[in-house]
């Protein structure tokens, strides 16, 4: 049996998690089980349309995985709502922002309160490479932006992997510009807590500073 590279653990709990793995070029996930941290359990693989998927965000009742269809384009990667039953991922539609041309958006990852959600895209309109972008979730559930999250985070470089701590305080990445020590390096970058407030009152109209 081929060999599988684990290149992601989202961490739902002391005791569970979600992995994604790649073998023979293709991404999958498979859900976790701690009895320890010397004992894991790595459960059967999800099943779903998508052609393949991988990095989920979210709880099990309400996720979010990047992934393509069969019938896309292999560069174009978008981002799917969703859902566990079982070992069965059930999608919806991409989210309606996602741009019709081929473009690669990954790596989510939503807010501990599930009102933010920072991704990485390839979108002609950043500052090089990818960027780390966020979205925000309106009362009725739809999303607003893509918005980039600007030049103290991205660089003509790749910004990659965003996570957000539990304390909401901070936003780490990964990335290959800013004064790194050589390939991909890791980064924190404060989150004032004003935007917290800004996305808890509705987003009103920022000054232009």
């Amino acid at each position: 049996m081929p060999e599988r590279d684990e290149i992601a653990l989202a961490l739902l709990s002391d005791t569970t998690a979600w992995a994604t793995l790649q073998e023979s070029g293709r991404q999958s996930v498979a859900s976790v089980h701690f009895r320890s941290w010397h004992q894991v359990r790595l459960d059967s693989l999800w099943h779903s349309e998508l052609e393949q998927f991988g990095m989920p965000t979210g709880t099990p009742e309400q996720l979010i995985v990047a992934g393509r269809m069969p019938q896309d384009h292999p560069a174009h990667i978008r981002l799917f709502p969703g859902h566990l039953q079982g070992a069965r991922l059930m999608v919806q539609p991409p989210l309606a922002w996602s741009r019709p041309e081929p473009a690669w958006e990954s790596q989510p990852a939503l807010s501990p309160d599930g009102s933010v959600l920072f991704f990485a895209a390839d979108y002609p309109d950043g500052y090089g490479g990818t960027d780390i972008y966020f979205l925000v979730r309106r009362p009725d559930g739809s999303w607003a932006g893509p918005y980039n999250c600007g030049p103290s985070v991205n660089t003509a470089c790749n910004e990659l992997t965003p996570s957000v701590s539990r304390d909401g305080r901070w936003l780490l990445f990964a990335s290959n510009g800013h004064t790194s020590l050589g390939g991909y390096d890791l980064f924190a970058a404060a989150i004032n807590p004003f935007f917290w407030t800004w996305v808890h009152q509705g987003m009103p109209s920022l000054p232009p500073d």
